[in-house]
């Protein structure tokens, strides 16, 4: 039986440095399972989403149907830091789901038809868990659902995640005989650039001295800059910094997002 590829789905997020959704998989519901199997339709997972084949009878099959079919797949991941990393704010700690379809997407560059209205998925494709019946794992956070076309065109969509963008923030401790208040945060490229220091409580109680970006900054798989922290009175001294972990971006008591190392001098 020969198999053609008529159409796949991809996942991309640029926090990644290759630009594909780390961590995931798309799995068809059983539903969907049932209806490839009438319709000889075979399905292939690989590190950038799934790819349908169809065989020689499958557009006879979808046109001779008595209503337009419809599959149900299931984008899961396995990466705890996946909201850290991602532009989805109200999706964390909330019995939400994101929910995609090629209803009346229009195809945009390259021929790719994205399964969300704006350019990454944002707020607005989130969805009640109550609202979805079916095998919803633990590790599932969105549903797809695609109307199965009768032209036999190949078709490519995608799914594309924005990464977080957040204000970093250092906090130096110890080293109580130096001048903590002269410190500074310089950028291998002067961008991004950090404001004076702050002399804060955290809260251990610990006296620190915080520096926070004046911009908000990309959290990326790999940056293109090094910071390196400076102290004008102290020509020897000189520290790399380490970037902010995803895993340690909280929200501030304004409102704001931030994501925090600390530094120990």
């Amino acid at each position: 039986m020969k198999i053609t590829p008529f159409l796949n789905i991809k996942c991309k997020h640029n926090f990644f440095t290759d630009g594909n959704l780390k961590s995931s998989k798309i799995r068809p519901s059983e539903e969907a399972l049932l209806t490839m199997k009438q319709l000889d339709i075979l399905s292939k997972t690989d590190e950038h989403g799934i790819i349908l084949g169809s065989s020689e009878s499958t557009l006879d099959l979808l046109r001779n149907s008595a209503s337009a079919v419809k599959l149900t797949f299931y984008l899961e991941t396995e990466d705890n830091l996946f909201f850290g990393k991602t532009d989805l704010q109200s999706m964390i700690n909330s019995r939400r789901l994101l929910k995609f379809d090629n209803i009346d997407k229009d195809i945009v560059n390259n021929e790719i038809i994205l399964l969300h209205d704006a350019e990454y998925v944002s707020e607005d494709d989130l969805d009640s868990i109550e609202n979805h019946s079916g095998r919803i794992g633990v590790n599932t956070i969105g549903i797809i659902t695609i109307k199965l076309e009768v032209e036999g065109v190949f078709r490519s969509y995608e799914i594309r995640f924005n990464r977080r963008k957040v204000f970093w923030r250092y906090y130096l401790i110890g080293r109580e005989q130096i001048e903590t208040q002269k410190f500074e945060i310089l950028s291998s490229t002067n961008d991004p650039s950090f404001g004076e220091p702050i002399l804060t409580t955290l809260e251990n109680g610990t006296q620190a001295m915080e520096i926070t970006s004046n911009n908000l900054i990309d959290l990326k798989e790999d940056y293109n800059f090094s910071l390196t922290l400076k102290h004008p009175s102290l020509s020897n001294f000189k520290m790399n910094l380490p970037f902010p972990k995803v895993s340690n971006f909280n929200m501030g008591e304004n409102g704001l997002v931030y994501a925090d190392q600390y530094i120990y001098l």
